[in-house]
Parts: structure tokens; sequence; C-alpha cells
């Protein structure tokens, strides 16, 4: 509004949905002329019978549907037959085609978001920022985690978040900018949205053999305050800044679970829909009384804090080239693990944060000859990463695991089972994973990136990244040994950082048109994207790599107007984007698929500037 104020405000809208019809043309042309819904009626009709009634939805909706798809397939089609099945698996045959038993056009993703940015010139060198942000999740996914015809393990998950950030930021230089400051505050809240709220999953494994509905109420708060600053000593050493910062982090975390276990005659899926009422909400369950709660736990408030810095040099040698070292401290919050976890394993509900200490050293390159120009980024780093946070996974234990050593303590004064013929107490554990502050590792990598460009017309350029993880030790709590010892689980032997790739790659080429085209600028663009093998719980997620093409015709007849052709995953690759079933001991591993090939177009026009 004015020429000392400047305020950015954006919005963002997307919903996404799953495939349309996809359940419906299961049954053209199959043994059956009835949808599920008509023979589900048809067998209902008149009958009061509770048990009776729920054969009539077990048969129309998970039986029936199974018999539909198979006729279409052939009954020796491995995604209808289980041996089948593990033979194709153990061919590595693995991008099957997945059969569902649940409509994937029900299962949809809306995220809306508002940021705005309101920028003060406080004077020549000093500057107020103001960021703030609102962003909503409303999510509902509905997935046959095997794959195939036979509802052996059918899942449907809810969450609605609404995440509220607010950053204050003072900035400016003193000095002659000799010295160059950032101060500031940070807020964060991620709070429920409605039914649902973290996580609200229904699993069903095996006709209702098990058969149970978890919902988690989880609220995260984070504060900070920060500071950073940059001294030049030039009169020391041309081109050499010193820099130091530090932040004070407070972090708070609380939660309330349910959890409903269903009869096997029950309903095949209790949350079938985005707007099902079978969620139990928040006041429900912080009653411990309402639909569909059958146990309910409230977690007070965790709380944690940790000062984490950064110290460095850097030294631009010239205009065109730099070196700097830099020492850090990072920093994970701790957490819950929920449900409420057996008195046995009592000292594992909460884990506390990890903490990462490394250094850095690099350059920045840069070069022109003649009409050749290019840059080069190199960088080493090797940290020590202590309490690493390691998930180990308890799926599949639900019913109890008898542990001998917790005869005696809270809870299990008695025996009420045996292991082997030796005494134990019966633990239970809900919950599907737990985190554990089990490791200390070593962290080193190197990455490099560059350009370079021939021409005015032509950019090449490329990256990589390589990060070795060492384990220095693995040291679980010894009620945790105990309880997977007696599970007949192995002992973690190898920790590898969640979500974390050995090698990245990327490649790409940039073209431009010297002439005007229609009185715009055209450009061509190809990129290279290679991801490596990363870990999610106890699963193996594939590497992968994507194409991705793009033509755009910029400022077209000097009237603001571009339009951009894009293809992105070029040559259709199966992408493994994370795991569905990521537990080894379900026996079927299941994976999310990125996005197939994606053609489209962008229109964009800037308004009041060409």
């Amino acid at each position: 509004p004015t020429d000392w104020i400047k305020n950015v405000t954006v919005a963002d809208y997307s919903k996404i949905r799953g495939q349309a019809g996809f359940v419906a043309d299961s049954f053209v042309g199959g043994i059956y002329s009835r949808t599920p819904a008509a023979i589900q009626a048809y067998l209902s009709n008149g009958v009061t019978d509770p048990s009776r009634l729920a054969f009539a939805d077990i048969y129309a909706n998970q039986i029936i549907p199974q018999l539909a798809q198979c006729r279409l397939r052939g009954i020796n089609d491995p995604r209808c037959d289980v041996n089948a099945a593990a033979e194709a698996a153990k061919n590595s045959v693995g991008d099957r085609t997945s059969f569902v038993t649940q409509d994937p056009w029900l299962a949809r993703s809306i995220i809306k978001g508002i940021s705005n940015t309101t920028t003060i010139d406080l004077a020549e060198n000093h500057q107020l920022k103001n960021i703030f942000a609102i962003r909503t999740n409303d999510n509902f996914s509905n997935t046959t985690l095997t794959g195939l015809a036979t509802p052996i393990i059918n899942t449907a998950s809810r969450t609605r978040l609404k995440q509220t950030t607010e950053e204050l930021q003072l900035s400016g230089s003193f000095f002659k900018d000799d010295l160059k400051y950032t101060v500031g505050g940070f807020f964060y809240d991620e709070k429920p949205n409605g039914r649902g709220g973290y996580q609200a999953l229904e699993v069903n494994t095996f006709f209702g053999l098990s058969h149970n509905l978890a919902t988690t109420y989880l609220h995260n708060k984070s504060k900070a305050v920060y500071g950073q600053f940059d001294y030049s000593l030039h009169q020391l050493l041309e081109g050499l800044t010193l820099t130091a910062g530090a932040r004070q982090t407070w972090d708070e975390q609380s939660a309330c679970t349910t959890s409903m276990n269903f009869n096997p005659f029950g309903p095949a899926m209790v949350v079938t829909s985005a707007g099902s009422k079978a969620i139990p909400t928040e006041d429900e369950c912080r009653a411990g009384a309402g639909t569909n709660v059958g146990t309910a736990q409230i977690f007070d408030t965790a709380k944690f804090k940790k000062l984490t810095y950064t110290l460095g040099a850097n030294w631009q040698i010239s205009p065109s080239s730099m070196v700097y070292v830099a020492r850090r401290r990072g920093y994970r919050a701790g957490g819950y693990n929920t449900p409420v976890l057996d008195p046995f394993l009592a000292g594992l509900q909460t884990f506390a944060p990890e903490v990462l200490d490394d250094w850095e050293v690099g350059t920045k390159l840069r070069f022109r000859s003649g009409g050749m120009s290019g840059t080069l980024d190199l960088a080493a780093f090797t940290g020590k990463d202590k309490g690493n946070q390691l998930p180990i996974s308890t799926s599949g234990l639900a019913a109890g695991v008898c542990v001998p050593s917790a005869i005696g303590t809270p809870g299990h004064a008695t025996s009420n089972c045996s292991l082997n013929g030796t005494p134990g107490s019966l633990v239970i554990v809900n919950g599907a994973t737990m985190t554990s502050n089990a490791g200390t590792l070593t962290i080193r990598g190197i990455e490099a990136a560059g350009t370079l460009s021939p021409n005015p017309y032509v950019t090449l350029s490329g990256s990589f990244s390589y990060v070795q993880v060492k384990v220095d030790s693995i040291s679980l709590p010894p009620e945790l040994l105990a309880y997977l010892t007696a599970a007949g689980r192995p002992e973690p032997s190898d920790i590898q950082i969640q979500g974390q790739p050995k090698w990245t790659a990327n490649a790409g080429m940039n073209l431009r048109y010297p002439d005007k085209v229609l009185g715009g600028d055209l450009s061509a663009s190809l990129d290279f994207h290679y991801t490596g093998s990363t870990r999610q719980v106890e699963l193996a997620i594939p590497s992968y790599h994507q194409f991705d093409l793009r033509v755009g015709l910029d400022n077209v007849g000097d009237t603001g107007l571009s339009i951009a052709a894009y293809v992105k995953n070029l040559t259709n690759e199966t992408i493994y984007q994370g795991g569905g079933a990521t537990s080894l001991s379900l026996g079927v591993p299941s994976y999310i698929l990125g996005a197939p090939r994606i053609i489209g177009m962008q229109v964009r026009y800037n308004f009041g500037g060409r």
C-alpha cells in the first residue's frame, strides 16, 4: 500500500479423488448381474435376526465382490489366489495391478491454505517481517493392503488437521553492513479439525477375525526464539565473515486415543466414507463414552525443550570463489507412543528428543570464459546422531505376548501364560509401531551441484548426494528387548534413517530459442530425478527414477500471458512413494504407488507488469 510496506497473500486449494467407476465395472460380464447393495437388500428383506443381517452384509460386500472380480480375470490370477500371489512375489513379479474390495472413488484428499507475508521497512537498513499461515488437511482413504480380491486386510483411514504458524522477524545491519542480524520468534500449532483428528484407522483382517477402529486426537505445539549474527572481518582478511546463531525451542504434545474391537459378525467396515459418523469425536474420546468408544486414554501434556546453534566461517576468496565451514546442532522433538502401553512397557510411553551435531565444509565456484559460464558447489559433512528415534514394529501382536520377566512387575502380579514351558505374564500392546531412542549413529556424506552454459541458450545442470550411515551402537530398553524376544522378533541389528536414501541424483537440460516466437520467449526443459531405496519401519521402499518434460512460451506478444505444456513421469515408470503395510510380519508387504504419466497445460497471466 505504500513504499515502505509490502503485503503478499497467497491462497491455495486442492482436491484429489480416487478412480471412479472401479468397483461397479468389476461386475460387468461377471457371474452376478446385481450389485452388492442390491444383493444385501434382497437377503435382508424382512429379516430381523442380527446374525442373518450380518451374514447378508459379509456375503454381499466381501464374498460377492471377490467372486465377481475373479470371474473376470480367471480363478488362477495371482490376485484371486493367495498361494499364486506368494509364488508371484517369490519370482519378483511385483508390479501387479491390484484388486480393490472398497470403492476407490470414495477416497479423497482436500487441502486448503492461506498465507500472508507483511514486510515493513523501518529504516534504511532495518526490516520487520511477519509471516502467518493456516492450512487444513481433510483426508479419507480406503485401502486393500494385499491387492488381492479376497479382503484379507481392509483398512479405512480418516485425518482432519489444522495447522497454524506465526513468525515475527526483525533483520538489518549496522556499521556499514559489517554486522548483519536476524532475530525473531516462531509459533506452530497443530490440532484436530473434526472427526478423525490425527488419524482414525480401521483395520479388518480375515473377514472380521481381527477388526479394530483406533482413533488418535493429537495436539502439537512448538514455540521458539532465535537469532543469528554475521560479522565481516574484512579489515583482518578480505572476504572473511563469521556467523553465530542460536535457537531455543519449546515443544508440547498431548493426546487422547480410543480403541474399539468389533464382533466378527458385524459390518465389514464401519468407516465407509469421509462423512462417516462411526468415528468417535474428540469430546467422546475425552469423556470415555460415545460412538464406538471401547477404551479411551488421555495423555497429559509432555514437554520438551532444546537449545540448538550454528557456528560458521565464510571466506569469499574472490567474486567467483568461496569456501566455508560450519558447526551445527539440530533437534527432533520427542513424543508419545500411543495408545497407552502395557504397564510392563510404561517407561516407553514417551520417547526423548533426537540430537544431531555435525560439521560441514564446502566451496562455491563460479566461472565465465567468453560466452561460456558455469557453477560448481561442493560440500562434505559428518555428524553424530544421538538418541535416534527408532521405529519398532509391534504389528500383529495385539493379542498379547507371554513375557516371563514380566511376572512381579506392576500389573503382572502372577503368571497367566506359558512360553515354551516357562511361566510368564501376558503383555498387551495395541499399537502397530513403537518408537524408542535406541541408537547412536555416525552420518557422513557429500553433495555436489553444478551448471554449464556453453552459450546463452543452453544450460546443463546436475547434482548428486551420497549419505553413509554407520551404526555406533543399538541399545534397547531391557523391557522392550524382553518383549520382542518373547514375541520371536529379532533384536534390531541395523538402523536406517527413515526416508533417507543413500544416493540421490538429478540432471537437466534447458534450451531457449534465440528468436521471438509469437512475440514471446520459447523454452524447453528435460529433467531426470533418481532417488535410492529408503526404509519405512521394516519395509524397504524401492528406488525410482523419473523424467519430466516441459515446453513453455513466456510473455506471448508482450502481453504478460505465458503458456506451458508438460509431461511428468515421461516414461511412465512405476514409482513407489511409500509403504502401505510396512510390517513384514503380515507376510504381504504393500506399497503406495506414485503418479503415472501425467500430461498437462499451464496458463499464467501477470497483472500490471510484462
